[in-house]
């Protein structure tokens, strides 16, 4: 297997449409180009230059509809832009959580399938981890949803701290998230869910120490969709010895 240094990860990894790190939580703006550019934008190829005609070539009486028409496709196009915004807004709402940020499972099976199709075209392996917060349905119950989303927020963002260039994170269940580890093998990805694993157990709940649940897998033969239902029963294994 090919190990690789995170410099070299990046290298194979950079010009793939992977994109770093969780969603802007509770915020959804507008998503840049590839480029860098404003999708929305436009172009000059796409629009008709009707101010630039001379009116003097328009004949005087056609001329008060010729304005009339030019006002009118002005209207229009603010409300291609704004329908245009909404269909971004709603993409985005479908593929992050909207409390945390993270990716839904949807949005993070696709690019799950991405990163098999890049390690088996590279000779890479990755990997992926779940965990599972037991307290986040206590918290439902005793406290209310508010405090349990707010404590599914502070581990995202432990997750997040620890996360590299590349590795994904997703809210798969209300109080389970996946985490995948790109061009990291098992001992690696070992080191990495055990220093998340260190630093959740170390929230406070109900005068505690958090209850945390983790499970890894370097990613197999099969696509997005069988990687995490294998990672579901291991989960589902781990939860039923240590609750």
């Amino acid at each position: 297997m090919q190990e690789l240094t995170p410099a070299e990860a990046v290298q194979a990894y950079g010009a793939q449409p992977i994109q770093t790190g969780a969603g802007v939580r509770h915020e959804y703006p507008r998503r840049p180009s590839e480029n860098g550019a404003d999708p929305h934008a436009g172009s000059e190829d796409d629009e008709t230059d009707l101010q630039g005609i001379d009116m003097d070539d328009v004949p005087a009486g056609l001329r008060p509809a010729f304005i009339h028409l030019v006002d009118e496709i002005g209207h229009l196009r603010e409300h291609l832009d704004e329908a245009r915004h909404q269909i971004d807004y709603l993409k985005d709402r479908t593929d992050h959580d909207p409390v945390t940020g993270c990716l839904t499972r949807r949005a993070f099976q696709g690019t799950l399938e991405q990163v098999l199709t890049l390690d088996k075209e590279n000779d890479i392996h990755s990997s992926l981890g779940l965990i599972a917060l037991p307290d986040w349905g206590e918290l439902r119950r005793t406290t209310g949803l508010e405090a349990a989303e707010a404590y599914a927020i502070e581990a995202c963002d432990i997750c997040e701290r620890h996360m590299r260039t590349g590795d994904r994170i997703a809210r798969i269940d209300d109080n389970t998230f996946a985490l995948l580890m790109v061009a990291s093998g098992r001992d690696e990805a070992t080191l990495l869910l055990g220093d998340i694993q260190q630093e959740l157990r170390n929230m406070t709940v109900a005068g505690g120490m958090a209850r945390i649940i983790v499970t890894q897998m370097e990613l197999s033969e099969g696509g997005a969709q069988e990687n995490l239902a294998r990672a579901d029963r291991a989960l589902i294994a781990q939860w039923a010895r240590q609750v």
